[in-house]
């Protein structure tokens, strides 16, 4: 994943804006145009809508309850002075560290407001299931594209010369170098006294992440105009890099009294919405309070999911309910999965199929596209009903499938629940390769999009004619098909690819595959992985 996301992140920034490409920039165009379309290529994502998104999801009922961290002295410290120029905030999963992230948002935002008007806050939210979201070079693309557009005058004129100095063949480290020193620049040149730079989950960030660690912490001796605030889980990779005799740290371990009183706030609220929804008595919410407090060991999201668990069930039943459900994020996770293949579950393989396919995707899965990839016996109209039958592990955002928590993704990936994939994780992607391959032999064609001129580019294409005629399906299969078969294959000696099918997709769609990789704009992952399907064909011929 990290190698492919590296040829993408090459790709994006160069044959338009740089002397290198095969175009050239033309002066006399429109200069707004021009900045829209360059700020069109520097991000795949919008910070601001991820925080939007990861707002919308988290409980409303956490807010207030991280006041604490803005008293505490480490962040007291990094607030009012030059240095430290690095604040990291760590703890462990389910801790509540993003909605302690957007809290210090808020709070940072309103001292602003208040008092700093020349100053400004910047941030990115990763989120290791997301490609646009789990890499360094996301990050630092997402971060510049937010400082960019609060500052255009200043700043857009300075972001298109140094995106038309870049290297035509920046990939790896030396991108991260490059990105990062553009994002330095123009922090450095803007408009601003002070620039806070803001990044949560930086443990989700998969490719890259030395480097950039190696970049934050070198850039202190650039400029106190820049300060970072940072967050991650307990990881040793990331601890060696940013813990250090003079740098603040906040643990939340550590800070186990304040984070559990927060807590204790959570579960009075939640509780009180369980009493009120489902009808509690007074010894009955005692009794939830008190077992939930006892058992949560400072984990908001085992709070979280105990209660989505309790909502459930009748009040009659709550009790016996809550008493099968241990201390401990894993613990619960494999009693959710335990009740989806209980006896008297209507259809559990169902359950377990959605499971599978939304761990071994590559990237988020809308709604409309899990019974298709799944291949799954339902109408498409009942998708939501499919997700939403899979427990405590999967939510729905903006019509695309999550899963509840990055801890939940690991249990399925790499811990315990890695036993719904039997015999091997591997099966099931040959699998779903062979439900790529046999969707785009059924749906592609020439002039897919029934575009009018031969010269259209894919910018010429509406997002209603690439849906009607590419289903998001049909793009998934295109852009991600020869990376299930390389996972299928690669990553197990038992299994072996059907060669058959493969070459017989190649040899009647192979010219449609690559005018639709044209069309959904992933021509570089497309090259990249015939590079690969050539070693797995000859790997199966051997």
């Amino acid at each position: 994943m990290a190698e492919e996301s590296n040829k993408r992140q090459k790709n994006d920034f160069h044959g338009k804006y740089t002397s290198g490409g095969s175009q050239f920039i033309d002066h006399t165009r429109d200069q707004a145009i021009l900045y829209r379309e360059c700020l069109q290529d520097l991000h795949h994502t919008d910070p601001r809508v991820d925080k939007r998104r990861i707002e919308a999801n988290k409980d409303r009922l956490l807010e207030g309850s991280c006041s604490w961290v803005a008293q505490d002295t480490a962040f007291q410290s990094w607030w009012a002075q030059d240095d430290p120029q690095l604040l990291w905030i760590h703890g462990d999963a389910g801790k509540g560290k993003t909605m302690m992230m957007l809290a210090l948002y808020a709070e940072i935002s309103r001292r602003i407001e208040q008092s700093d008007p020349e100053a400004v806050v910047v941030y990115f939210f990763c989120q290791n299931t997301d490609p646009r979201l789990n890499n360094a070079a996301a990050v630092l693309r997402g971060l510049i594209f937010h400082l960019v557009v609060q500052d255009q005058h200043t700043l857009l004129d300075l972001l298109r010369k140094a995106l038309d100095e870049m290297e035509k063949a920046l990939e790896g480290p030396i991108l991260i170098h490059a990105l990062f020193r553009i994002l330095t620049d123009l922090s450095l040149k803007s408009r601003y006294a002070r620039v806070y730079l803001m990044i949560d989950a930086l443990d989700e960030c998969a490719s890259d992440l030395i480097t950039l660690l190696i970049e934050i912490t070198e850039s202190g001796y650039h400029s106190h105009k820049i300060k970072w605030l940072v967050t991650s889980r307990n990881e040793s990779q990331i601890q060696q890099h940013l813990s250090s005799d003079n740098r603040p740290c906040l643990s939340l371990e550590l800070n186990s009294d304040h984070v559990s009183r927060a807590v204790r706030t959570y579960i009075d609220a939640k509780v009180t919405e369980l009493a009120r929804r489902k009808g509690y008595k007074r010894r009955l919410i005692s009794m939830v309070k008190e077992y939930l407090s006892s058992k949560a060991d400072g984990t908001f999201l085992w709070v979280s999911l105990v209660c989505k668990e309790l909502m459930q069930v009748r009040a009659l039943d709550a009790k016996e309910k809550l008493r099968k459900f241990p201390s401990g994020l894993v613990p619960v996770y494999e009693r959710i999965l335990e009740q989806l293949s209980a006896p008297g579950v209507e259809d559990p393989q169902r359950h377990l199929s959605v499971l599978r396919l939304v761990t071994i995707a590559f990237r988020p899965l809308h709604v409309n596209e899990i019974v298709p990839l799944g291949g799954l016996p339902y109408d498409p109209e009942y998708s939501e009903d499919l997700v939403e039958s899979c427990g405590s592990f999967l939510t729905i955002r903006d019509k695309k499938v999550y899963f509840i928590h990055q801890s939940a993704a690991e249990f399925f990936k790499c811990g315990k629940g890695s036993v719904i994939f039997l015999p091997e994780e591997s099966d099931d992607h040959l699998l779903l390769a062979y439900r790529c391959l046999q969707l785009m032999s059924s749906a592609l064609r020439r002039n897919v999009c029934k575009l009018s001129r031969p010269d259209a580019s894919s910018k010429d294409i509406t997002e209603e004619q690439l849906e009607n005629h590419l289903p998001t399906s049909i793009q998934y299969s295109v852009q991600y098909c020869i990376k299930h078969l390389y996972r299928g294959q690669a990553s197990s000696e038992r299994c072996r690819m059907d060669e058959a099918k493969v070459v017989n997709f190649f040899q009647s769609v192979f010219l449609l595959w690559l005018e639709a990789s044209g069309v959904i704009q992933c021509i570089a992952d497309i090259i990249y992985d015939i590079t690969n399907l050539q070693v797995l064909l000859s790997v199966s011929r051997n």
